[in-house]
């Protein structure tokens, strides 16, 4: 990937990161919810976006 889409890349995740925080926090019984990989294509019309999930709130 170049520079620019590595950091078009790394402000979606962050982005994404903090509304899911909170979001999903609030409508869900998901634990831990992150994003472990963004792949944004060369034109950057399209992303990838890799999640891992953690436990259940009740853990």
């Amino acid at each position: 990937m170049s520079v620019r889409t590595e950091k078009v890349a790394g402000e979606i995740k962050h982005k994404l990161n903090s509304a899911m925080s909170k979001d999903l926090s609030e409508i869900s019984d998901i634990g831990m919810v992150t994003i472990s990989k963004v792949i944004v294509s060369p034109d950057m019309k399209l992303a990838k976006i890799y999640l891992s999930f953690w436990g259940t709130k009740s853990q």
